[in-house]
């Protein structure tokens, strides 16, 4: 039986005030589970951190600063699941604004 690989999927959305931003990413894996600790993100070009958040069974954006600055934005994920499987790439555009 062929598994398939980890997916990544994104909560459309518009916009996000800025002092309520916060951006999750959830990977779902029909196998052997999600590794969240080869999830690789860039947002605008530039290497993102995640953190799991294993109550939302997802992971994280929060850093660089730039992930929660005013604009346009563009985050980009790959995820794996335990068995090496890599996902196909994520592109989420996003924008935040002032309060």
């Amino acid at each position: 039986m062929r598994r398939k690989p980890a997916a990544l999927r994104a909560k459309p959305g518009d916009a996000y005030k800025q002092s309520e931003m916060r951006l999750f990413l959830k990977v779902e894996d029909e196998g052997a589970g999600p590794d969240y600790t080869r999830l690789t993100v860039t947002v605008d070009g530039k290497t993102a951190y995640t953190d799991h958040a294993p109550d939302r069974n997802a992971a994280e954006v929060f850093y660089p600063d730039h992930v929660h600055a005013v604009g346009e934005h563009l985050l980009e994920a790959v995820a794996y699941d335990r068995a090496g499987n890599k996902s196909a790439k994520l592109r989420y555009r996003y924008h935040v604004t002032a309060d």
